[in-house]
């Protein structure tokens, strides 16, 4: 019972149902009347959808009506698909976007019979999607239905908004003689554009909305970077020119006429490109010609225009010419333009010049820097400079050969060189004139101080030789003579002998040139013919100078000039070499009581062709001439010492052993120890033995 009374309900319902609908599907009623309800959906979509008064939040969106009674008006982000409503539903239109009812991803910002709609509260620089839905019935009574199949759809732009921090602080330059590359700190815009112009060209702003690109002109700049560039790398430049790079910050985009610039906010920046500059440098610097005031000089070009050379003395030249400027330049060293400390010297195309005004003997440095030329204006080439240098010769005044910073007699050309035996101060021979008997062994038997300096031409040949000799002492009651020999030299190389004392000489004869007759094979020079007429005795006393009580009558100095090549003319045997006069070859000897036979040398120094070699090998004597060993006793004691500075003499009749007191182990040992027993230290002298004066 209860299921049909059930049954007979939902029918009546039903038929009532389809009653209504058949009583009111009648066109021309308009929504929101009390007594009318839409039951059919519309068949035509609105149209022709635009938008105007666009702003970085807002915009209108207008479109023409379809056949329904009213729009249902949706935005949504374009990112998001559309969505449709739903039939009977209750939406709320507010124009504030997000205040109205959420559909989908969008809002409704518009409904019932309109053509027209104002957005508000959008993001900038955001593209947003208007769909239109035509309906019948009422949004808001959820009784609307709409034309879901067919809508209108379009998309729009809000407006970006201009930034507010430009860019700045440009950095990582990088600037070749055709390229420019620089960075600048970025602003707060989305991205900029960097407009490329010469200097001399004005700025010219871009202009919002309008599609930009790279290669556009602004004036007479070009756009040559966009986006999210904070640089540039810019080549096909001109050498040395300045050129500006105008960057300005925008947000939007630039493709689709919808970016905006703050241009109060421009950053500018200007820079030179370089110089060209050459590749290769100067090369092989060399000495053409040298003398004492002047240096020629040539090289090998580089590629350059021309070049510039740099001269200085002590260093090298430590400066470089700048570029742009120009410099004078002489070669009269001094004269030209100062760069550092160096002069120029050179300043042209050629590979070549002669440098004068110098000092002799003097170094100088050149620095040669390759140059191009950038317009009128100079490069040059720095990095690449051929650094060398030269020295002149030194003076030679007397041109003998022998420049005047060596040359000891820089105005005479037959002399060049002085050399002194000992080097400095005198040296002291000393005899003991028992020979071959050792004696009293005191060697004060004759005591004399020695000096000689030789003189040699530029060839170092002898040309003159001086010897000053000092008698200071003698010890032996014998008159002895005193003469030196030069080992190895002609006797007949030399022109003449001055300065002896021989007058009257008895026991040998002399040469015209001054030598002794019968040395043929070795110079013998007689020099003192008794040296007891030089010093007599005084007071009673048997000696001269040795006695301390006794007075001091003084010393006496015979200086013997020996000249070997006199004007630049030499004997006619030839030159001798000055080598020949070294210490190593001079050999002093005395002549015993006027006994010519009878020669004392130092040990080991052969003896004249006037010897008489009977003495040898008797008494104390152990002289071997065989074997070239001379005036040596058995323990190995000489006769006669040369003493390489003055030294003090023996007290007569004291043994020369206990007055220097390592003589002895420095004879007998064969010169080998003790070679510092004559100075006065380490217990070499006992001074109350000696004649200190």
């Amino acid at each position: 019972m209860k299921n049909s009374i059930q049954h007979i309900g939902f029918i009546l319902l039903f038929a009532f149902a389809l009653c209504s609908h058949m009583a009111f599907a009648q066109p021309g009623y308009n929504e929101g009347t009390q007594d009318t309800i839409i039951i059919s959906k519309p068949t035509a979509a609105p149209s022709s959808l635009s938008f105007s008064s666009i702003t970085s939040s807002s915009f209108n969106a207008t479109f023409a009506a379809g056949n329904g009674t009213a729009r249902l008006v949706v935005c949504r982000p374009s990112a998001f698909a559309l969505t449709t409503p739903t039939d009977l539903a209750n939406y709320t239109a507010n124009s504030t976007y997000g205040s109205g009812t959420a559909l989908g991803n969008g809002f409704v910002v518009g409904s019932g019979n309109i053509t027209q709609v104002s957005v508000s509260g959008l993001n900038n620089n955001t593209e947003y999607c208007i769909d239109v839905f035509e309906y019948d019935g009422s949004a808001t009574a959820n009784s609307a239905l709409y034309l879901t199949t067919s809508s209108l759809s379009a998309c729009k732009y809000t407006l970006a908004i201009a930034p507010t921090v430009g860019p700045s602080s440009v950095n990582s330059i990088n600037i070749t003689s055709t390229t420019i590359g620089f960075n600048v700190l970025p602003g707060n815009g989305e991205g900029r554009i960097i407009v490329w112009r010469r200097s001399s060209a004005t700025p010219v702003a871009p202009t919002n909305f309008v599609a930009i690109s790279s290669g556009f002109e602004l004036g007479q700049g070009i756009i040559i970077a966009t986006g999210d560039q904070s640089g540039i790398d810019f080549d096909g430049l001109d050498p040395n020119t300045n050129y500006c790079f105008d960057v300005y910050e925008y947000n939007g985009d630039l493709s689709n006429s919808r970016a905006v610039f703050n241009t109060n906010l421009a950053y500018t920046v200007c820079f030179k490109t370089n110089m060209v500059y050459p590749f290769t440098g100067a090369s092989n610097f060399t000495l053409t010609q040298n003398n004492p005031t002047s240096l020629s000089v040539s090289w090998t070009n580089g590629d350059g225009n021309g070049r510039i050379v740099l001269v200085s003395t002590n260093a090298a030249p430590n400066a470089s010419p700048v570029d742009a400027s120009n410099y004078n330049a002489s070669n009269s060293f001094g004269s030209g333009s100062t760069i550092g400390n160096a002069y120029v010297a050179y300043n042209s195309n050629g590979n070549s010049f002669t440098l004068n005004n110098l000092e002799p003997n003097t170094q100088y440095y050149f620095s040669i820097i390759e140059h191009t030329i950038n317009g009128e204006e100079l490069a040059y080439a720095s990095t690449l400079a051929l650094v060398d240098s030269a020295t002149t010769i030194p003076a030679d005044t007397d041109n003998d050969g022998v420049v005047d910073v060596d040359d000891m007699y820089p105005n005479d050309q037959y002399r060049a060189y002085a050399t002194s035996y000992p080097a400095n101060g005198y040296g002291t021979l000393l005899f003991e004139d028992l020979w071959p008997a050792v004696g009293d062994y005191d060697f004060n038997d004759l005591v004399i101080d020695y000096r000689y300096t030789v003189i040699a031409n530029a060839d170092n040949n002898a040309v003159e030789a001086t010897f000053k000799f000092v008698t200071r002492a003698i010890g032996g009651a014998l008159h002895n003579g005193f003469a030196f020999q030069f080992n190895g030299l002609n006797p007949a190389k030399i022109t003449s002998i001055t300065g002896t004392k021989v007058n009257g000489i008895t026991w040998t004869s002399i040469n015209p040139n001054g030598t002794e007759v019968g040395n043929n094979t070795n110079a013998n020079i007689p020099v003192i013919k008794d040296a007891y007429d030089l010093l007599p005795t005084t007071g009673g006393y048997w000696f001269v100078n040795v006695d301390p009580n006794a007075p001091d009558v003084g010393t006496d100095t015979t200086t013997v000039v020996l000249t070997f090549i006199n004007n630049g003319t030499a004997p006619e045997a030839g030159t001798a070499a000055a080598a020949l006069l070294s210490s190593v070859n001079f050999n002093p000897y005395i002549v015993v009581a006027q006994e010519r036979g009878k020669e004392i040398h130092l040990a080991n120094m052969p003896p004249s062709d006037l010897m008489n070699m009977g003495y040898f090998g008797t008494i104390n004597d152990r002289s071997n001439p065989g074997a070239n060993t001379f005036y040596k006793s058995e323990q190995g004691l000489p006769w006669a010492l040369n003493v390489d500075q003055s030294i003090p003499y023996t007290i007569e009749k004291t043994d020369f052993v206990t007055a220097y007191p390592n003589f002895f182990n420095w004879a007998t040992s064969g010169a080998t120890q003790n070679t510092d027993w004559y100075l006065n230290n380490n217990g070499n002298r006992v001074n109350n033995k000696l004649i200190i004066r």
